[in-house]
């Protein structure tokens, strides 16, 4: 098991207490998967952010961002460029489907 004082969870937990988010753990935050699923989810940019915080620690193979209408360009452009090195070369999904906010 992880350490949780260093934990992806653990981050992403401090992150929600500091922007005053209620958490929405997901697979991929707590390393249960290489995937994030949180299409239909309603994210908005502050908890899309939250999760940034720990995706350079991550890699990921699939991002479904579908019909998240709120989040913004700037927002996903910030996500994305967060990924590690390990997810660059392992990504090989993406979408971004009826993300509205965005465009």
């Amino acid at each position: 098991l992880r350490n949780v004082k260093d934990s992806t969870t653990n981050i992403y937990l401090q992150e929600c207490a500091s922007q005053k988010l209620l958490p929405r753990p997901s697979p991929l935050i707590t390393g249960h998967s290489c995937r994030l699923d949180a299409r239909h989810s309603g994210l908005n940019d502050a908890e899309l952010n939250a999760c940034r915080v720990c995706m350079a620690q991550l890699s990921v193979e699939a991002v479904d961002l579908e019909a998240n209408m709120t989040l913004s360009d700037q927002t996903i452009a910030d996500f994305l460029g967060s990924l590690g090195a390990a997810s660059l070369s392992s990504l090989s999904f993406l979408s971004l489907k009826d993300c509205s906010g965005a465009g």
